[in-house]
């Protein structure tokens, strides 16, 4: 996925998610802006591991034991944001044989699940009623991508790519070697 985000920033983001086998890897880029920044993120099952990814060091982090309103809290159920955006939809219709047009609602009544942008949710959107999106699907009907765009009222217009291959696929991700991965501080896990 690619895209805008506010103060003059712009997001990357690529990865793959499987939720038969329960696995998920990313990468996220945030540059400019005031606060550039990159995650990598391996999650197998209940076992999540972070780094920057210029570090050797990964950080992991047991997700049963993570509380669902915790900032670390990672839900496998959405990791992208894909579910929350379409519960999220207003309205829709079709423009063309695989393509579609519609509205939705932006903000997230909960500020620890954001779903924009599809595919990287970093972002929480607060007093956006109504924003547009456009999509495609292949011949199957498999979504292939969906482009939001949406006008904060401070700052310019946002839009955001996400395309998505390989529906179906099984996916093959492998935990960092054990050498290299340190566990959490405890902080993470109080209750």
């Amino acid at each position: 996925m690619q895209g805008s985000l506010p103060e003059g920033a712009s997001v990357q983001g690529t990865g793959k998610h499987d939720p038969g086998e329960r696995v998920f890897e990313s990468t996220v880029n945030i540059t400019g802006g005031k606060s550039p920044s990159a995650i990598q993120r391996i999650v197998i099952g209940q076992d999540s591991y972070t780094r920057e990814p210029d570090d050797q060091t990964w950080v992991h982090l047991d997700l049963s034991r993570v509380k669902q309103d915790s900032l670390a809290y990672f839900d496998m159920g959405d990791p992208t944001g894909l579910v929350k955006f379409s519960s999220a939809i207003g309205s829709v219709r079709q423009t063309g044989p695989h393509a579609y047009a519609g509205t939705f609602s932006p903000e997230s009544s909960n500020i620890l699940k954001p779903f924009l942008p599809v595919g990287a949710p970093s972002m929480i959107a607060v007093f956006i009623i109504s924003a547009k999106f456009t999509a495609t699907t292949d011949e199957h009907g498999w979504v292939t991508s969906i482009t939001v765009g949406f006008e904060p009222s401070n700052s310019p217009p946002l839009n955001m790519t996400t395309t998505m291959t390989g529906h179906g696929t099984k996916l093959q991700v492998k935990a960092p070697p054990k050498g290299q991965v340190h566990e959490a501080a405890g902080f993470y896990y109080e209750k």
